[in-house]
């Protein structure tokens, strides 16, 4: 077998006390920082602050939202195929110019509300796109930024950020609409400050710690694409379809408040509830965070809500809203926080990597308001059509059924999937202690090597860069959301690929590729 050699930079090592104290210096800002951006995200799309006197219906509101996440959806469908993405997140004068875009749409409802100015809808809508592309854009810049973290400090990270981004969310939502857009503005210029000063300090970290040669990104670069091939093939429509249940469903609850005085604050509670569903989950049984086991929960759920939305009236429609977003949405967070990590996991592009797996829920999430304002026409309308759209939403959700379960039964007839069966009873994996005891060493270059070389598959290759760095499964688990068993199963097919028999003999293949 060929084998494969990498090559690392000696100059500018870093030891271990300079690596931790630069992170533990910039850790506080990052995550006030994150948090201050999720805020600014969550209340401008499920709230009323930045409506204005064009936009302040139901329809309008939808239109709006659906105008905003369809242009989110292009800006990650180019980052996911721009070979310079990297350069481009990390850019400086192009995070200034996108805070800048996003700035535009709440400097105009301030500027309706002291001027007593009638702004065109045209504009307005015209200034939810900006909105659109830059958030887009700066999430990948933030999970870029956030890449050189430890990933024990990133999940950790990731959960206080939505902890602290929910109560944010919620606080912003009660205040009144003068003060709740100036606290907007501010959120939206002091996340950009942090993310400028966060990024060029995390990159300087990064490239003293290592310098890959530059044939490296190349190979990331095929190993991704063939990754999310897999995925798009396997659950793409899975995404489309939750995005648009929670669109559908947050639309109902949150444009419910113009017909219903249903307080527009709900919708922070509902964030709030998601994130302690999340916090009780990961740590009580990450497995259930896994996205097909999520979604065997939580279907029976959306189908019977969605069905008692076709037959009740009045503000009963908002409440079982609230249940079911309150539900979904532990999804998006789920999707979010594996996807900000697995990149540098995987040392591939974490833009690119964030990007493809955000594509399919964000267009989900578009069609989802779009449903929304069609729902509110025959609304105002014609009534009798409003349980068509229920129901068309439960044919998808029984299409979506047989497409999962036509993709399983390939995914079987390829010999996937049925790795529980494997004997790991003599898998050894290193104990908590024994983890805490491996030294710091550049090698997430080696494992892609070592992945390679023994032509591991995606998850093997990601499951091997925690095994290199002497994590045991219940860590591993935790942070892949996937049970421990299937950890030790696959780390049974790693050994047996690599023909060694401990996670020790793992460690001495990797460290002896340099």
């Amino acid at each position: 077998m060929k084998n494969t050699t990498v090559s690392i930079s000696d100059n500018k090592t870093a030891s271990n006390a300079e690596i931790k104290q630069g992170l533990s210096e910039i850790t506080l800002k990052d995550l006030l920082g994150f948090t201050l951006f999720n805020t600014a995200e969550l209340a401008g799309l499920f709230s009323d602050i930045m409506n204005t006197s064009q936009t302040s219906g139901p329809m309008d509101f939808a239109l709006m939202r659906f105008i905003a996440l369809f242009c989110g959806a292009c800006m990650y469908i180019f980052l996911a195929h721009f070979k310079g993405r990297d350069e481009l997140v990390r850019s400086r004068s192009c995070i200034a110019v996108a805070c800048l875009l996003q700035l535009v749409l709440p400097s105009f409802v301030l500027l309706e509300l002291y001027a007593n100015l009638s702004i065109s809808i045209v504009v307005i809508g015209f200034s939810w796109m900006l909105w659109g592309f830059a958030h887009s854009y700066l999430y990948c810049a933030w999970v870029d930024a956030r890449s050189s973290l430890d990933d024990q400090v990133a999940s950790k990270m990731n959960l206080w950020a939505f902890c602290a981004t929910a109560v944010f969310v919620t606080v912003v939502l009660w205040l009144p609409g003068e003060v709740a857009a100036y606290t907007l503005i501010a959120a939206l210029i002091l996340s950009a400050a942090f993310l400028l000063v966060d990024a060029s300090r995390k990159r300087k970290l990064t490239e003293s710690c290592e310098k890959p040669v530059e044939e490296k990104s190349n190979e990331a670069e095929e190993s991704a694409d063939e990754a999310s091939l897999e995925f798009e093939a396997v659950g793409s429509y899975n995404l489309v379809v939750i995005g648009i249940i929670i669109s559908f469903s947050a639309g109902l609850l949150i444009t419910g408040s113009f017909l219903h005085d249903f307080p527009v604050a709900f919708i922070g509670i509902a964030i709030m509830l998601s994130t302690l569903l999340f916090c009780l989950v990961k740590k009580l049984c990450p497995a259930a965070l896994a996205f097909g086991f999520t979604l065997r929960i939580l279907f029976p759920i959306t189908v019977v809500s969605l069905a008692l939305m076709t037959f009740l009236r009045g503000p009963i429609i908002e409440v079982i809203s609230f249940i079911l977003f309150s539900f979904l949405y532990l999804i998006d967070m789920a999707n979010l926080s594996n996807l900000s990590m697995r990149g540098a996991i995987l040392y591939i592009s974490p833009a690119l990597c964030f990007a493809k797996g955000r594509i399919y829920i964000v267009i989900g999430q578009a069609v989802g308001w779009l449903t929304v304002l069609f729902y509110y026409y025959f609304y105002s309308s014609e009534v009798w059509l409003r349980p068509f759209f229920t129901s068309a939403l439960l044919l998808l959700m029984a299409i979506y059924i047989m497409l999962g379960a036509i993709g399983q039964l390939r995914r079987n007839m390829r010999g996937e999937g049925t790795e529980e069966i494997a004997d790991v009873s003599g898998i050894e994996i290193a104990s908590s202690q024994e983890a805490d005891q491996v030294k710091h060493q550049p090698y997430k270059t080696r494992c892609l090597a070592a992945s390679k070389q023994y032509g591991l598959t995606q998850r093997e290759a990601e499951i091997l860069t925690y095994l290199a760095k002497g994590r045991n499964a219940k860590y591993i688990a935790q942070q892949l959301y996937v049970a421990e068993r299937t950890v030790k199963t696959h780390a049974y097919h790693i050994y047996q690929k690599m023909n060694i028999h401990s996670q020790q003999e793992l460690i001495d293949i990797v460290e002896d590729l340099a």
